[in-house]
């Protein structure tokens, strides 16, 4: 929930501007007297100044009259580094962040002429923090890894870990979860050598990154450690804040028990924010009139403090708890809190506002409003995402509100389940929610290719291209180094926080370049497929499945909205709901295992698969169905398809039908009215890329990245593949192998005068980092890595063409909700590709070789890309050969192209085999006339 990570951010903003030794804050509250007592005592000591706002904390003193008591000091002593702090942190919760950053500028400063590492520290991360919470993260950079620097030579644990912690929630607000963990993880050993503090900061930290990732657990059991960490410091004030942390992961009696013990403790310790929200907990936990009790004190206590962030929230549940008592009482609340989000500009609450509306006017009426609303909900929610530059945290983002999505539509197909519904009504239900689903699926993709900017037909003469192009080198160049095995651990975390850098200003860049697309200015809603539209570029032998799968969600009469699936062809449109995808992925996961023995143990596993997910849209289909284009959801996008059987001892469903995959239906039906480009090569193909001694960095970084120990070898077999492959295509083709085959070569080389582009080489698949994920390939030049990354892959121009990746992995990447998987095939789609063909999992190398050969054998022959994989793989079925050896390679995209029509020209031409033959005949004449002369001379 959202409250988490403002609650956790305003806790690290606190206790780390302040920074209090253990015995400091384990102190009681004193009075402004006793303070300014310290500061006589001690007048350079940061715990005289910290008093004054541990005063404020319970309510013994105001911010003001701190303020102003603080403010005197700076004044008397402008080189008071510690006042300045401690005045800057004052400033900052009374929410005056221009006076609370002039106050930590002037404190840098103080602390800097004085030489004083622990404050120079300080007052730079709390000056981060600042300018995270007013979403300026791009500026707080600078302070931290000054701060990085500063705690680097100055060597204490603590200064270490507190700078850690800020650069943590740098990466937690990018939603760069694995970032933010590595960064937490990397300074673990060091917590039992740092104030209590700072290691509750750490504790803080982590609990809310793993509460981000969906690791519920986890998160819950960190944040009861730094309760009890703070608790046994006597640091009761901010142990409330954990106590009430740990109620977003209990629910029932449990969640009112321990919402109860962290109000006694809130009022104990005189905080009253966190008293406030323990209120609120106990409003969502408890019934009718009890619970709107605890609202309204919430809402009094927020009101009382300034907090209008838990304001609006008590808001929320005080205009639900009263719908059944007073429906227009509780509209007139919760559109008093749209008007207030509204008007503070937090466009995160204001769609929470708008999501419990919703929710409201489906519970009482009338119908038509509920669908209204629903539809200015996801507005809102598709303009938040809008404004996060880059395409991974914006498909991230996007993420966390799929639930909106599969709500309404589930409502929608409800009606479905009606009697005596009305047959136009239902119909324009149907397209309402198929038009909802699309709107959420591969987004950022549809986005992309509305946008033009597949294609790479940017702003051509823009300077931002030539500084894009710089920063990807150096980040080549910081690949390369960050390779090298002789590197200390210090020298590694410097390149490492230096390819960080890098690769948050390329992105910025590439989201800047395509926000100056004049294309892309003027795309404001998606061109989404309707149902007939697609039932009119259907062939009358094809059907698009499109199935969207979902944990049973619950509407407000507590029924149940759960997955559902389409069926469309030319004729006919089915809809069925879907099992409860709960344990779907654990289905899968047997599934696969049984696979990779390869015995013939998974047909039985496959059966479950079929029968809850597909079995209810295929056996609906009518007669003379041979191809379906799958469009599949959740733990689907691992499962080859092809495998699956009606019974274990009954023919897979690669033998009835030609199946490819397809990322939305919209992107299918782009791809299937844009004609194809015939250009004048057929294939260029790259195998197994060699590498120099000076290159052996690039192979070491990709062993230590595939996480296995095992060193990746070539792929001898992958030469012969793409010499077979090149004689099959026909006359034209191109193989690179060893050095040759080089990013260097892809960037540069004139890709674009062939129709497949066919890369035999080992993948690397970051699911943590998505731009990570690379084709490894001879570098080529002293500017490339050789990891041709997604990031690099996008600016490709493929424009159409079809790329084949015969590399493991290479249709596989991290599955983000709603939106798919984000990877290689991914990358290749947002840089123009018509159609991918991938392997889902580790092939081995001569089976690879062999399905591929196959592949090409039928391409040549003038076949459809999806009739040739099709083909090769039942080929290799109806030899015997174990499921997990071909049905790994799966077609994305538009299958019905035809990549070689006509088939493969000979390598020689008709006409130049008569040349030949007469020159044959020609020279071997004229030998017989010479050896004929030759021996009647000799007689």
């Amino acid at each position: 929930m959202p409250e988490l990570r403002l609650r956790a951010r305003l806790v690290f903003a606190v206790a780390l501007a302040v920074a209090p030794v253990v015995t400091a804050a384990a102190q009681p509250a004193a009075t402004f007297d006793e303070c300014d007592a310290l500061v006589r005592r001690a007048p350079r000591e940061p715990a005289s100044y910290r008093c004054y706002n541990f005063v404020t904390r319970d309510g013994r003193g105001t911010l003001h009259e701190a303020i102003a008591r603080l403010t005197s000091y700076t004044l008397l002593d402008p080189e008071n580094a510690p006042a300045w702090l401690a005045l800057g942190q004052a400033h900052d919760r009374d929410g005056r962040r221009p006076e609370a950053e002039a106050a930590y500028g002037h404190a840098i400063a103080a602390y800097d002429r004085r030489g004083d590492a622990y404050g120079r520290v300080l007052a730079r991360t709390s000056l981060a923090s600042l300018l995270q919470r007013a979403d300026r993260e791009d500026d707080s950079e600078t302070p931290l890894d000054e701060a990085q620097a500063i705690a680097s030579v100055d060597g204490r644990s603590e200064l270490t870990v507190r700078t850690a912690v800020s650069k943590a929630w740098l990466a937690y607000r990018r939603l760069d979860y694995g970032g933010a963990l590595r960064l937490l993880d990397a300074v673990a050993g060091g917590l039992d050598a740092v104030p209590y503090d700072a290691h509750s900061d750490w504790l803080s930290a982590r609990a809310a990154t793993l509460w981000a990732l969906g690791q519920h657990p986890d998160a819950k059991a960190l944040y009861l450690r730094q309760a009890d960490l703070l608790h046994a410091s006597g640091d009761f004030h901010e142990e409330a804040i954990a106590r009430v942390n740990v109620l977003l992961f209990v629910s029932g009696d449990e969640k009112v028990r321990l919402a109860q013990e962290a109000l006694h403790l809130a009022r104990r310790a005189g905080n009253r924010r966190a008293e406030a929200s323990a209120h609120y907990y106990l409003a969502e936990a408890t019934p009718g009139e009890e619970s709107r009790a605890h609202a309204r004190r919430a809402i009094e206590i927020n009101v009382a403090i300034g907090h209008p962030e838990g304001l609006l929230r008590a808001r929320r549940v005080l205009a639900f708890r009263t719908l059944d008592v007073d429906p227009e009482q509780a509209f007139t609340l919760i559109d008093a809190s749209i008007d207030d989000a509204r008007r503070s500009g937090d466009a995160n609450e204001l769609v929470r506002q708008w999501v419990l509306r919703t929710s409201m006017r489906w519970r009482v009426g009338p119908r038509e409003q509920a669908i209204a609303d629903a539809q200015t909900t996801l507005g809102l929610i598709e303009a938040l995402r809008n404004l996060q530059p880059e395409t991974d945290i914006r498909a991230m983002r996007f993420a966390q509100w799929r639930g909106q999505y599969y709500l309404l539509a589930g409502r929608l197909l409800a009606g479905e389940l009606r009697e005596h519904a009305d047959p136009e009504a239902i119909a324009r239900d149907r397209q309402l929610a198929f038009e909802t689903i699309e709107r959420l699926r591969a987004r950022s993709l549809l986005d992309r290719l509305d946008a033009a900017a597949a294609t790479g037909q940017l702003l051509s003469d823009d300077p931002l291209h030539a500084e894009r192009r710089d920063v990807l080198a150096r980040l080549a160049r910081a690949n390369r180094e960050l390779a090298d095995r002789r590197l200390s651990d210090d020298a590694r975390r410097e390149r490492l926080a230096a390819r960080d850098a890098l690769e948050r200003e390329e992105a910025r860049l590439s989201a800047e370049l395509t926000r100056r697309d004049p294309v892309f200015a003027s795309t404001v809603e998606p061109h989404l497929a309707s149902i007939e539209a697609l039932r009119r570029a259907l062939a009358p032998d094809e059907a698009i499945v499109v199935l969207h799968l979902v944990s049973n969600l619950w509407d407000v009469q507590r029924q149940p909205i759960g997955a559902w699936g389409w069926a469309i062809t030319r004729t006919q449109v089915e809809v069925r709901p879907l099992p409860d995808v709960r344990y779907l992925s654990s289905a899968v996961d047997l599934f696969l295992g049984l696979l990779e023995r390869r015995d013939g143990s998974e047909a039985i596993a496959s059966t479950g698969i079929y029968r809850d997910y597909l079995a209810p849209l295929v056996e609906s289909l009518p007669d003379g169905i041979t191809k379906l284009v799958v469009v599949p959801d959740d733990a689907l996008h691992r499962v080859p398809l092809d495998v699956l059987r009606a019974t274990a001892d009954g023919e897979p469903l690669g033998v009835r039908f030609q199946i490819s995959l397809a990322p939305s239906a919209s992107v299918w039906l782009r791809w299937r009215q844009q004609p194809f480009d015939l250009a004048a090569e057929p294939v260029l193909a790259l195998a197994d890329p060699a590498f120099s001694g000076r290159d052996e960095a690039v192979v070491a970084a990709l062993e230590r990245a595939s996480g296995t120990g095992v060193p990746v070898g070539q792929l001898p077999y992958a030469r012969v593949e793409a010499r077979a492959l090149a004689r099959q295509a026909g006359r034209g083709s191109r193989v690179l192998d060893g050095a040759r085959a080089s990013e260097h070569f892809v960037k540069t080389g004139g890709i674009d005068r062939y129709r497949i582009l066919h890369l035999a080489a080992h993948a690397l698949v970051d699911e943590e980092q998505p731009a990570r994920t690379a084709v490894l390939l001879a570098p080529g030049s002293e500017t490339e890595d050789g990891l041709l990354q997604l990031r690099e892959v996008v600016g490709l121009g493929l424009g159409g063409r079809v790329v084949v990746l015969s590399a493991c992995r290479s249709a596989s990447g991290r599955f983000i909700p709603g939106e798919g998987l984000m990877g290689l095939a991914h990358g290749f789609f947002q840089a123009g590709a018509r159609a991918v063909v991938a392997n889902l999992w580790p092939v081995r190398d001569a089976e690879a070789a062999d399905i591929v050969q196959r592949l090409y054998f039928h391409l040549g022959r003038g076949e459809s890309l999806g009739a040739a994989v099709a083909a090769a793989r039942r080929e290799l079925m109806l030899a015997g050969r174990p499921a997990a050896a071909w049905s790994g390679l799966v077609v994305i995209g538009d299958a019905e192209v035809v990549p070689i029509p006509g088939g493969a020209a000979p390598a020689w031409p008709w006409w130049g085999g008569v040349v030949v033959a007469l020159v044959g005949v020609s020279a071997g004449g004229w030998w017989w006339e010479r050896h004929r002369r030759s021996r009647e001379v000799a007689s």
